[in-house]
């Protein structure tokens, strides 16, 4: 905070930056579970196709 302050910001600048933070994170966690698995079922789907073909 004091760091953050001594740049410029105020108290309101740096609650938004953090709520922003805070939200990209929780964005970013939930598009990797997300794409997670959807790679798992990809993955799965593929190799089903593959083992038909032989």
């Amino acid at each position: 905070m004091r760091r953050a302050s001594v740049l410029g910001f105020t108290e309101k600048n740096v609650r938004s930056q953090r709520l922003c933070n805070l939200e990209s994170l929780i964005l970013a966690i939930d598009r990797s579970l997300c794409g997670l698995g959807i790679g798992i079922f990809l993955h799965h789907l593929i190799m089903n196709l593959a083992g038909m073909m032989e």
